[in-house]
């Protein structure tokens, strides 16, 4: 179920990615949902990009379940994020 996704840029440069360094931030955030593992996944990203710009990517580092009564209460990830670091001198 581990999976690196990486979104990569094609074509001609836009002026926000010439803010953008060439290095990588990754910090570990944890999604929950009471749908299903792809909807903590996508919750978790969805609300980390309304905070922080330039994500490039995430790695699920486990996934847990809370079971009460034979039945699973909510699907929980442990995600790493990655997202591209502005440059200070360019704002």
């Amino acid at each position: 179920m581990t999976q690196t996704q990486t979104q990569r840029s094609t074509g001609s440069v836009t002026k926000a990615e010439d803010h953008v360094s060439h290095i990588a931030k990754v910090t570990e955030i944890i999604g929950c949902s009471n749908e299903s593992i792809e909807d903590a996944i996508q919750t978790a990203v969805t609300e980390f990009s309304k905070s922080v710009r330039h994500v490039t990517g995430v790695e699920v580092l486990k996934v847990s379940c809370p079971v009460k009564d034979g039945q699973i209460q909510e699907y929980r990830v442990d995600l790493k994020i990655a997202f591209g670091v502005e440059r200070p001198d360019m704002g």
